[in-house]
C-alpha cells in the first residue's frame, strides 16, 4: 500500500509527463495494490481526471479482476499492448522531407524519421527542458530549428506537413495535446498545409476530453493542454491503421478495438 500511496504522490506533482508515462504509472498503482480496489481506483482517477491513458487502465484492471484473471496477468497485457503499438506505429511514413511540429513526442520522432525528414521547425512558446530534448532528439537525423509560436503563420509555409502526438482523442471529436497545438493546426488549415497527427489506441476514449491541467503563472492560471478539433486534422496514424478526415465514429472504433485487443490477449496463454 505503501508503494501505491507513493505512485499517487509522484503523479499528483507531476507537470512534465505525457499519457504514456500515466498509463505506465497507473498499472504500476494496481500491482502495488495487488488487486482492484473501486475506492482507490477513485484515487488514481481524481489525479487526472478524464485522461484517457488512466481510463483505460482502470477499465482494464476492474474487468479483469471481475473476470477472474490476477493484476500480474492484466499488468502484462498492458504492458504487451503499448510496447506492441509503439511498434506498429513506427513502421508507419509519410512522403514529406520536411515538417512543422510542437514540443517533443516520441511518436513523431519515430514517424519523422521513418520518413526521412530533412528539415524541422519545432514550434515553441515556452523554450523549456522539453523544447531541448526535442532539438536535441530530432537534430540526430534532421536540421531542427526552434521557433516561437508567434511566427507560425511565417514559417509554417515552409514545410509539406504539421504533425504532432496527442495525449488524448475523445469520441466528442477532439484531441488533447500541449498548448499551442490549436494555433499550429488552425494555421496548418487556413494555409492548406497537411496536418497529421499520431498515437497509441490506448489513449483513445469514448467521452469529452477532460478539463485542462493548469499552472500558476505570474498572477494567473494558464493551462498546460488544450482542446483542437479533429476537424483540424487530415490524418490519423495509430496501432490499428491509418484514418484520413478523423471524425467522432473513428475515435469510437478506435477505443473499441483497443478493448477488444486486451480481452483477446487477457484470454490467451503467455504472450
Amino acid at each position: 500500500m505503501e508503494k501505491a500511496n507513493s505512485i499517487i504522490q509522484e503523479l499528483i506533482t507531476d507537470y512534465v509527463h505525457g499519457a504514456s508515462w500515466y498509463y505506465d504509472k497507473a498499472v504500476e498503482f494496481f500491482e502495488a495494490l495487488g488487486s482492484y480496489y473501486p475506492d482507490k481506483a477513485e484515487v488514481l482517477e481524481e489525479v487526472r481526471p478524464g485522461m484517457a491513458s488512466v481510463k483505460n487502465v482502470i477499465e482494464a484492471f476492474k474487468k479483469g479482476t471481475a473476470e477472474g484473471y490476477s493484476v500480474e496477468k492484466i499488468a502484462k497485457v498492458l504492458r504487451f499492448l503499448k510496447n506492441s503499438a509503439y511498434e506498429k506505429i513506427s513502421k508507419s511514413s509519410l512522403e514529406i522531407s520536411s515538417a512543422a511540429t510542437i514540443s517533443f513526442s516520441s511518436n513523431v520522432l519515430s514517424l519523422l524519421k521513418s520518413s526521412g525528414v530533412k528539415q524541422i521547425y519545432v514550434f515553441t512558446s515556452d523554450p523549456n527542458t522539453e523544447l531541448k530534448q526535442a532539438l536535441d532528439e530530432y537534430s540526430k537525423f534532421a536540421v531542427a530549428t526552434a521557433v516561437p509560436l508567434s511566427s507560425a503563420q511565417h514559417y509554417i509555409e515552409y514545410v509539406e506537413a504539421v504533425v504532432s502526438g496527442f495525449d488524448g482523442l475523445y469520441s466528442s471529436g477532439h484531441f488533447v495535446n500541449k498548448s499551442g497545438t490549436f494555433m499550429l493546426f488552425c494555421t496548418a488549415k487556413e494555409k492548406g498545409i497537411k496536418s497529421v497527427i499520431v498515437g497509441e489506441s490506448f489513449k483513445a476514449y469514448d467521452d469529452f476530453p477532460p478539463p485542462p491541467l493548469k499552472v500558476r503563472w505570474e498572477n494567473i492560471m494558464i493551462p498546460l493542454f488544450e482542446s483542437i478539433p479533429l476537424k483540424f486534422v487530415d490524418t490519423l496514424i495509430t496501432d490499428f491503421g491509418i484514418y484520413n478526415n478523423p471524425d467522432s465514429l473513428t475515435v469510437k472504433e478506435i477505443y473499441k478495438n483497443f478493448a477488444e485487443e486486451f480481452y483477446k490477449k487477457l484470454r490467451e496463454g503467455d504472450l
